[in-house]
């Protein structure tokens, strides 16, 4: 399951989505069970005490392509509308996960599609409005 807002899930729940300028924002993302296998080795880890790791999948995604593939995976029509960029918008938000890498052998295990498809059964089992 990723830690998807529910305005990124409202293609599950039937809706429209709105995309600001043309969903080019760069975000990353790391399915929760892979969070936790890291934060486990962690806590487990003495040496790791006050440590700073930053984790996320190694791929950046354009937030039009995550809705686009949200629309894809569950067999739908696209159904987005543009507005204006918001001004505080940030562009670009990716994580260097080079430290973690190389300190705690981090590799994200769940693909982009199999935390996908885990967050739309989620999301779709548990009707939040």
């Amino acid at each position: 399951i990723y830690t998807l807002s529910l305005h990124d899930a409202l293609p599950i729940f039937g809706r429209k989505v709105v995309l600001y300028g043309r969903g080019e924002q760069i975000r990353n993302f790391l399915n929760v069970r892979d969070t936790v296998d890291v934060v486990m080795k962690i806590i487990n880890n003495p040496v790791f005490v006050n440590e700073v790791f930053l984790l996320a999948d190694p791929i950046p995604r354009k937030m039009i392509d995550v809705i686009k593939d949200i629309f894809y995976l569950m067999g739908m029509k696209e159904n987005i509308v543009y507005k204006e960029m918001r001004v505080a918008d940030v562009l670009s938000v990716s994580a260097d996960i080079l430290k973690a890498k190389e300190k705690l052998s981090f590799e994200p295990k769940v693909s982009w599609f199999d935390g996908l498809n885990e967050c739309i059964d989620y999301y779709s089992n548990h009707k939040l409005f």
